[in-house]
């Protein structure tokens, strides 16, 4: 993956609070298909986590959230940018 749109391939997982994903694409100038937001919800980064790394999908979580996860191989970055808060 290169662009923010690239992660539109693959399931997208979400925050119940958080709208990481469309603020992100936003912010990357990414238009939205209708539906696109739709996909499981989560109630914090650690069940993200989880879910990204047995494979349901991608997932945008907070760094400090994903260290040891990154270090241990369990979750790869897929594309590097940074989502405003």
């Amino acid at each position: 993956m290169t662009t923010p749109a690239d992660c539109l391939r693959f399931p997208l997982l979400h925050d119940r609070i958080r709208t990481d994903w469309s603020t992100g694409f936003a912010a990357s100038g990414v238009r939205l298909p209708n539906g696109t937001m739709k996909g499981p919800r989560y109630p914090d980064d650690t069940l993200l986590i989880q879910a990204a790394s047995a494979g349901q999908g991608l997932a945008v979580v907070r760094d400090v959230s994903a260290n040891d996860a990154l270090a241990s191989g369990k979750i790869v970055i897929a594309i590097n940018i940074s989502v405003p808060t």
